[in-house]
């Protein structure tokens, strides 16, 4: 295999979903590397913005995660930490209520994700809202959690928002999984 970064699957929503899967993840990479252009269909401005969220292996409810984050905007600065929970969230994407047409970006970087130890991750996002009902901000989020399994990762799951039911990505939306190699 050359080595690099090759893409595996990507995937631009047509329609609105409520969750993205890659299943049956190769073996084969070193690390892999998800690019995200996210917009959701929540129209509720509120100080959590949309948290989308991460499963490995559909690990929905089974504690094995711990997440440590840090995020700014224009209203300050902040952090916080949630463990044993099932899911990494603080993953931030634009949504209805905010600026028209425009998609928050971000990148989900996992080394080591085949090996038979924990599997760390690294999460940056960006969302964006300049429009005039809003207070004008920037929302800069960085992310690390621990998945405390064995086994390797075959399977990443991307849900639209983790604490508000029927949220949706929508059409535009792109999800890329990017294998890399030593």
């Amino acid at each position: 295999m050359p080595k690099g970064m090759q893409a595996i699957y990507t995937q631009t929503i047509g329609s609105s979903v409520t969750t993205v899967t890659f299943n049956n993840i190769p073996q084969t990479y070193t690390d892999l590397l998800i690019r995200t252009s996210l917009r959701t269909d929540q129209t509720t401005a509120s100080a959590n913005y949309p948290n989308t969220a991460i499963f490995f292996n559909n690990n929905s409810g089974t504690g094995l995660m711990s997440v440590s984050h840090l995020y700014a905007s224009g209203t300050g600065v902040g952090s916080d930490r949630e463990s044993n929970t099932g899911y990494t969230t603080k993953y931030y994407s634009n949504m209805a209520a905010t600026t028209a047409n425009t998609f928050g970006n971000g990148e989900i970087f996992i080394p080591n994700y085949a090996s038979t130890g924990f599997k760390q991750s690294i999460y940056e996002s960006v969302e964006e809202d300049i429009s005039t009902a809003a207070s004008q901000r920037l929302i800069i989020s960085l992310t690390a959690s621990l998945f405390r399994s064995n086994a390797p990762i075959t399977s990443i799951s991307i849900a639209a928002d983790a604490t508000t039911a029927g949220v949706k990505f929508v059409a535009g939306s792109t999800f890329t999984l990017y294998g890399i190699s030593k």
